[in-house]
């Protein structure tokens, strides 16, 4: 076991207390302070609004998930923009 904040990590993860957010990663980037406290005040047995049988968290740390995250983001803005449009065929959803 090792712990990322306040949280437990059980299984094979290890790390060192401060995880990902060494004090230069929270300066540097600016939504790291709200992403930690929602992992550190995240509860497994009561994660969803409604309740729930299930129990448990996911945090997906890895790189793809920002990238995939900018490539929507990016298409949604030129949406927005009107540079694209959203059409229905499946092979162009954006052109």
């Amino acid at each position: 076991m090792a712990l990322v904040g306040t949280q437990e990590l059980k299984g094979d993860a290890t790390c060192d207390v401060d995880g990902p957010y060494s004090a230069d990663f929270l300066k540097a980037a600016k939504f790291a302070a709200a992403e930690k406290k929602t992992i550190d005040s995240a509860n497994p047995n009561d994660s969803t609004l409604l309740k729930s049988p299930y129990v448990g968290l996911q945090f997906a740390a890895i790189p793809e998930f920002q990238a995939i995250g900018i490539a929507v983001g990016q298409q949604i803005r030129s949406v927005l923009a009107g540079k694209a449009t959203v059409g229905l065929d499946a092979g162009n959803v954006m052109s």
